[in-house]
């Protein structure tokens, strides 16, 4: 079921835009299914936003579940898009293993978006997020009234 806001008594929300947008989930589907969860979901684009040792009841070393994301991250198409913190070492290992298109983000001078500032606020019942990045020469800012940059 995942989190649960406690002012809402939701963990989803519906936009208006032809995208979904759900989160990936490494745990085990079933007891008959071991595999992922995310392995059902067939997937044309990914954002990783970080990747750190968790489920240790389903996975016996961090190795394990790197392997798990990098068949997922093998899986997306050649047509696909793979967003990524390139803060994070595992991460850029793993975009090397696509054959979409990676795009990066973060604080390391390199992202290609790179993360300025950041805020959350909870407004109207809603969780509004903020965030500033810098991409090439300018400042983008998306969030409740900022827009999303084009990646084609």
């Amino acid at each position: 079921m995942g989190g649960v806001l406690r002012e809402t008594g939701l963990n989803y929300g519906f936009g208006r835009g032809e995208w979904a947008v759900v989160e990936g989930d490494e745990y085990p589907s079933a007891f008959l299914d071991p595999s992922p969860k995310f392995k059902h979901y067939k997937s044309f684009g990914l954002i990783l936003t970080s990747l750190e040792y968790d489920h240790a009841d389903a996975y016996p070393d961090f190795d394990s579940l790197v392997r798990v994301f990098n068949e997922l991250v093998a899986e997306v198409p050649r047509e696909g898009l793979i967003v990524i913190n390139l803060d994070y070492a595992i991460l850029r290992r793993l975009a090397k293993e696509t054959k979409a298109r990676v795009v990066s983000f973060g604080k390391d001078p390199k992202a290609e978006f790179r993360l300025l500032k950041a805020t959350t606020t909870f407004e109207d019942g809603r969780l509004n997020t903020r965030i500033i990045f810098k991409h090439e020469r300018k400042e983008i800012e998306v969030g409740k009234e900022g827009v999303l940059p084009s990646f084609r």
